[in-house]
């Protein structure tokens, strides 16, 4: 199983997130192992979270999923570098408690970029990610 640990979520309503609350409960949190790899976050109640109450009109979450790129036993030239990855992003939200009312769902996309860091004699390269 991925490590939950690197998956944060937060009531996101500052301009900081050293300001958010952090409302990660990880039992709500899970990950698949397939490709692509999945990341879902189900709250069925917001109330039991460390905020207390439904989100009102303009308050929102904030899921931040730290990521990991192995390149262990693999040879990476520094010239295929930068890489570009496109991940897709979905929400879907309820009126109500435990997944009822008025539901409304929505898509997007984004990508992150992997940049090359050539260590030593330019043969070795490690990937730093950028998230966009």
């Amino acid at each position: 199983m991925p490590a939950k640990g690197a998956i944060h979520v937060y009531y996101a309503n500052g301009t900081s997130l050293a300001n958010e609350t952090d409302i990660t409960q990880p039992s709500t949190i899970t990950v698949s192992t397939g490709n692509p790899e999945t990341v879902s976050l189900a709250i069925s109640n917001f109330t039991g979270t460390a905020i207390g109450h439904s989100l009102m009109p303009r308050e929102s979450i904030l899921m931040s999923v730290v990521l990991s790129y192995g390149l262990v036993r693999t040879s990476q030239q520094s010239a295929d570098y930068p890489r570009n990855y496109t991940i897709t992003l979905s929400a879907e939200a309820w009126t109500q408690p435990s997944y009822t009312g008025t539901g409304v769902s929505s898509t997007g996309s984004g990508f992150f970029t992997a940049y090359a860091k050539v260590l030593g004699d330019g043969s070795v390269v490690r990937p730093r990610l950028t998230l966009v």
